[in-house]
């Protein structure tokens, strides 16, 4: 699993440092399929439940999720590599609409913008905001964050692993994905629509996520602070 997450946080660096007008290249799929055949499921394609570590690796910061059913992993963010938009919780009352800000727009937002992932088994999680311990809800256009329910279909999301590495995120209720508005990573000050959408099978970067160690604050002289 940590090599999994360890690939996530690789593929948003060189996606962010690429100066090609295509950083990486787009799913090729047929326009005429249904189907997305570069797509799994990334419970299937990933042990997401195997902790055990290579002792010649590079320690990590502790993200795999956990390998019991119903726990959370490390906290993450959700980002878009294509704009920057990360899943945050701007309003902490339940029932608030979930909007996609940029990192550099949401440092005062702290933990509403880290994300915990709970396995439900069959590939299936629930996605819990750290900060205020409710789950992203599928309300039909968008998404908003309401107390977690672990049988509310809305509640429910399929990931789906891309060979490029990013995710998509599908409801169980709708058969939507989360989609974002897209911008451009050096764009600062920004932030952006979340909505459910029908899933794209096709090339696309509004339907694409990464899940990546939780935004911290940092100084330019220590790092990462505690």
């Amino acid at each position: 699993m940590r090599n999994l997450l360890f690939l996530l946080f690789i593929s948003i660096f060189f996606i962010s440092c690429a100066g090609t007008k295509t950083p990486y290249a787009p799913l090729a799929i047929d326009d005429n399929s249904t189907t997305n055949n570069l797509k799994s499921n990334l419970f299937n394609r990933f042990d997401l439940g195997n902790n055990s570590n290579n002792s010649n690796s590079s320690p990590l910061l502790n993200l795999s999720l956990s390998t019991s059913l119903g726990s959370k992993s490390a906290p993450l963010t959700i980002i878009n590599p294509k704009g920057g938009s990360a899943i945050t919780v701007w309003a902490l009352a339940p029932g608030n609409w979930l909007w996609g800000y940029t990192l550099d727009n949401s440092k005062d937002f702290g933990a509403a913008r880290s994300w915990q992932v709970i396995n439900l088994g069959d590939d299936i999680v629930l996605i819990s905001n750290f900060l205020t311990n409710t789950c992203i809800h599928d309300e039909g256009s968008g998404i908003t964050h309401r107390n977690c329910d672990i049988n509310n279909k809305s509640q429910q999301w399929h990931l789906s692993a891309m060979d490029n590495g990013a995710i998509q995120i599908k409801s169980s209720a709708s058969s939507k994905c989360i989609t974002t508005d897209l911008g451009s990573l050096t764009q600062t000050g920004s932030y952006y629509s979340l909505a459910m959408r029908e899933c794209n099978f096709k090339p696309n970067f509004n339907q694409q996520w990464v899940f990546i160690p939780e935004a911290a604050p940092t100084s330019p002289l220590l790092g990462y602070q505690q």
